[in-house]
């Protein structure tokens, strides 16, 4: 990462890039699916059912069903012509002790939207891919018992499908955005956000300082138009900024000012940097094996992105960063 953040902000960033994709081998996609440059709602699910199918096994870290999901999520920000931003190509790897206590190294999968005017300035957009695989005991599952996959549909495939129609809608944008934005899927979150605290411990801030971080955490089971916003108290302008674009799209908003829980934001926030984190609520199948794609609002969750779209975008379009404030305990404790 540290060399790739000093190759942005020398003058042959645009041959590094042009190089890059000319040479890159293709990454096969897994499903036959023409997916469109916009935001749209049959994008969102067709990212969701393909995550959450019992191919991918519950995508706990190191298995095959992980390696599906990076391969997934490496094919859609390259094709969408998002640069490489970890230590190898996409990916980012750190050390990970499993069920087994066998450390292994799993990666994060990291892209990037240079920016222009403010490109040393970055806003973070982030979701976790793992989950808990066949569940059983240690592994977060509240069905300890059970030998059954836990496809985690809404925890969180939901997340990532926001995050990759994020990422294709803004790097049409290429070129107009004033900040870098860095997409990050992380892994390894349910274990104990070690993804996301790995990315944060090592970004090269000599070069670079992230202004903001937003994070989709569970985003798929919209209820009553009612959507939860933790950190809204970490920066002064965040109120405005989300109640603006919750007016847009007729969302209610439930704010929580707090900037850490139990989710990737948190890895940010005890670092003094401001976050929002987007969930659309509790439910009673939360680390089951019944988080299925049939329980997704797709269309409910279409509005959500939108939303989240337009809060970055705000964010970028002002010539001043958010500010950091403090808002609760910087406590350290894992995910839920």
């Amino acid at each position: 990462m540290i060399t790739l953040v000093r190759t942005i902000q020398s003058k042959h960033f645009e041959l590094i890039f042009a190089l890059f994709f000319l040479s890159c081998a293709s990454i096969p996609s897994s499903v036959n699916y023409k997916f469109n440059e916009d935001i749209r709602q049959d994008d969102i699910y067709e990212h969701i059912k393909y995550l959450s199918s019992d191919d991918l096994e519950g995508r706990y870290p190191g298995t095959k069903g992980s390696q599906l999901a990076i391969d997934y999520i490496s094919y859609h920000f390259k094709k969408n012509k998002i640069l490489p931003f970890g230590d190898d190509g996409y990916l980012q790897f750190f050390d990970f002790s499993n069920f087994n206590n066998e450390t292994i190294s799993v990666p994060n999968v990291v892209g990037l939207i240079p920016g222009t005017s403010l490109k040393d300035e970055y806003i973070v957009i982030g979701a976790h891919f793992d989950h808990l695989g066949y569940g059983g005991p240690h592994s977060g599952s509240l069905e300890m018992n059970s030998k059954e996959i836990h496809n985690g549909a809404d925890d969180n495939a939901s997340g990532v499908a926001g995050i990759l129609e994020l990422a294709s809608k803004l790097s049409q944008n290429q070129g107009q955005n004033k900040r870098s934005i860095v997409v990050i899927a992380f892994n390894a979150e349910e274990q104990g956000i070690f993804g996301s605290k790995y990315f944060s411990n090592n970004f090269d801030f000599e070069n670079g300082k992230i202004v903001t971080m937003i994070n989709l955490d569970m985003i798929g089971r919209l209820r009553n138009l009612s959507l939860n916003v933790m950190g809204t108290g970490t920066s002064p302008i965040f109120d405005k900024i989300l109640d603006k674009a919750a007016a847009k799209h007729l969302l209610n908003i439930s704010k929580n000012p707090e900037g850490f829980g139990p989710s990737d934001h948190s890895s940010f926030y005890v670092m003094d940097i401001p976050v929002l984190s987007f969930f659309t609520g509790a439910h009673t199948d939360y680390h089951k094996p019944n988080d299925d794609i049939e329980k997704i609002n797709a269309s409910g969750q279409l509005k959500v992105v939108k939303m989240i779209y337009d809060v970055i975008t705000d964010i970028d379009d002002n010539d001043s960063p958010p500010q950091f404030t403090e808002a609760g305990p910087k406590t350290s404790k894992s995910s839920g």
